[in-house]
């Protein structure tokens, strides 16, 4: 299946996608280091998420559709704050090997894997 929004809105390979919860807009993770959010609408890029060093593997949408959280081999996670476009909230960084996935838990204690958002939904990295 080929997504002509995506394709054409990012320059390098896709390696994961993401709908937002309200399936207004779709989360790309690329192998040139960003994130992409585009317009479900009319393909529009919406937002560019530069922060990550080598190439991003996994995004994933807090239940709230606020937040959103990114890995990538660079040994990083990052959680951006979406409300004001793009801003980074938290980077958990110094990891020996690649951040393959990070995914928000639905359980609301925190474990030692797992950090605590604003929206209350604990994040586990993998």
């Amino acid at each position: 299946m080929r997504c002509d929004c995506c394709c054409a809105a990012t320059p390098d390979y896709v390696w994961n996608l993401a709908w937002s919860p309200d399936s207004r807009a779709l989360a790309s993770a690329s192998s040139d280091h960003t994130v992409r959010l585009v317009s479900a609408q009319d393909a529009k890029v919406l937002a560019v998420l530069r922060g990550h060093t080598d190439t991003v593997w996994g995004v994933t949408w807090s239940p709230s559709g606020t937040q959103l959280a990114t890995s990538s081999t660079d040994g990083s996670a990052i959680v951006w704050d979406l409300r004001p476009r793009g801003a980074e909230v938290v980077a958990a960084d110094g990891h020996r090997g690649p951040v393959n996935q990070a995914s928000w838990s639905a359980r609301r204690a925190v474990d030692r894997h797992g950090l605590r958002r604003r929206d209350r939904m604990p994040l586990v990295l993998q």
